[in-house]
């Protein structure tokens, strides 16, 4: 099986960043000269299991963020030194239930944002800009979403989650026009429903 490397463009050359013989690394997210992605590799010793964690580059090296016997932690948002992903592992002790949920990391902390309960349901697909964290999920998080249609949410510290988006057709799904993650724009957010099938 090919292992997959991850690179970076600077605008005039391209450097490869990583360079294992087992393990992928995929899905970077770049700010300020600092990149956050999901790797199965060992970069850094602390991962001989090759389960899917988030690691940081930064001038001083690779850092793992994320360490987990099981469940996978995936699609890193990178916004300064604060980074918001998704993941199946119980990082924080509340997520026993191995949901998927929304984790933030900051200065060193890791917080929980989503608790969903309902098994089979989750959130994914984070994406984190100036402290405002958007997502899609299927879960009841404000108590708007009881039939469980994949939705649009937000999360700030100041306001908490917020539903952005509120659909009635059964099994529609609200999601970005870019495609499935909810990836916001410079200066716009754009939603579109798509019906189910």
């Amino acid at each position: 099986m090919a292992t997959r490397k991850s690179s970076t463009w600077s605008g005039t050359s391209l450097s490869q960043i990583t360079d294992t013989t087992s393990g992928d690394s995929y899905w970077p997210s770049l700010d300020s000269g600092i990149i956050a992605f999901e790797s199965s590799a060992d970069l850094t010793g602390d991962n001989p299991d090759g389960s899917i964690e988030i690691f940081v580059l930064t001038p001083f090296g690779f850092t793992q963020i994320t360490d987990a016997t099981s469940g996978e932690s995936s699609l890193p948002s990178l916004d300064g030194s604060a980074i918001a992903f998704s993941s199946t592992s119980d990082l924080t002790g509340d997520n026993s239930d191995s949901n998927s949920e929304i984790f933030l990391w900051e200065n060193d902390q890791l917080v929980q944002i989503t608790d969903s309960t309902s098994l089979g349901t989750g959130s994914s697909a984070p994406s984190l800009k100036d402290g405002t964290l958007s997502f899609h999920s299927d879960a009841d998080h404000v108590g708007d979403n009881p039939d469980g249609n994949t939705e649009i949410f937000r999360w700030s510290e100041e306001d908490g989650i917020v539903q952005v988006t509120v659909t009635t057709d059964n099994g529609a799904t609200s999601v970005l026009s870019q495609g499935l993650e909810p990836r916001r724009q410079p200066d716009r957010l754009r939603v579109e429903c798509r019906p189910g099938r």
